[in-house]
């Protein structure tokens, strides 16, 4: 193996809503996320011992064909298009998703030019608040969508005060280049052609 390369989650980054340290002063609040963080660094200390090469990344809340889950972006599409309402928390907590082409290319650029022992956050559309990304999903797919705002309440949100989000293009140059509507639309499509539920 010439080099690993961790697979980690920005819930790793996810604390509770009124915390009063950032995650990097230990606030943390996720178990998924919290398990994410301590295999990311059982793995970095046997990388260190076998002098293997390793890495991290940490991916948004990537979307697009491929991906058969219930998470988000494949229900809020789904209703859209069938006109069915999307209920939502206040949609203030910051987000990003990340089309899955992105993803990739940041997965390879992490791999093949990241620094040794670093934790590589791969960008998207760019962080903003959830209720922005949701009203561009609404208005791709189906611009007479409905949202209901404030049914849901936050209880934690991703604390990009604790992420460098420019690393893995200082350090590889990758930069996304997915359009975000274009994105939209082809996993629209394609949820269609497999007839996701």
């Amino acid at each position: 193996c010439g080099r690993f390369v961790f697979a980690s989650s920005f819930s790793e980054y996810m604390i509770a809503e009124n915390s009063p340290l950032t995650h990097k002063e230990g606030a943390a609040c996720n178990v998924y996320g919290a398990t994410k963080e301590s295999a990311r660094l059982l793995c970095q200390a046997v990388a260190l011992q076998r002098s293997l090469s390793m890495t991290s990344v940490a991916f948004s809340n990537t979307f697009g064909p491929g991906d058969y889950s219930h998470r988000t972006p494949n229900l809020f599409i789904h209703r859209f298009k069938n006109n069915l309402p999307v209920a939502l928390t206040p949609g203030d907590a910051l987000y990003e998703w990340t089309f899955i082409d992105d993803a990739i290319h940041g997965l390879l650029a992490a791999a093949e030019r990241g620094l040794d022992n670093q934790v590589y956050y791969i960008c998207g559309c760019g962080i903003k608040p959830l209720k922005e990304i949701v009203e561009a999903v609404r208005d791709t797919v189906n611009p007479q969508g409905e949202i209901q705002y404030g049914v849901y309440q936050e209880k934690f949100h991703c604390d990009y005060t604790s992420i460098d989000h420019e690393k893995l293009t200082r350090d590889t140059g990758y930069v996304p280049v997915c359009d975000f509507a274009e994105s939209l639309q082809k996993t629209a499509r394609w949820l269609e052609e497999i007839g996701f539920e």
